[in-house]
């Protein structure tokens, strides 16, 4: 197993799961970087193809988006994280 600090991007630092891995990783001594969506619109394909086309070799990616049943949560915030993950996906 390769003990060596990584680089890494986390896209969703700010929330919840994305917060706690970013702390988590920076403790164990690896690089990271937080992407926020004031940074990057992930709801635009080609802002999310720009992303792995400008990410150097040994840079490690995270995704970290949640889609939950949320009574404040609208049908139109879920459809714009269901579009991320698409996104995400078809830019692999």
């Amino acid at each position: 197993m390769d003990d060596r600090p990584k680089r890494v991007a986390i896209l969703g630092h700010r929330g919840f799961i994305g917060r706690s891995l970013l702390s988590h990783l920076a403790g164990a001594g690896h690089q990271v970087e937080g992407a926020s969506s004031s940074e990057c619109n992930l709801l635009v394909p080609d802002e999310v193809q720009r992303i792995f086309d400008k990410t150097p070799d040994g840079l490690h990616v995270v995704f970290c988006n949640v889609i939950t049943p949320n009574m404040n949560d609208h049908l139109e915030t879920t459809a714009q994280r269901i579009q991320i993950v698409r996104n995400f996906v078809i830019s692999l």
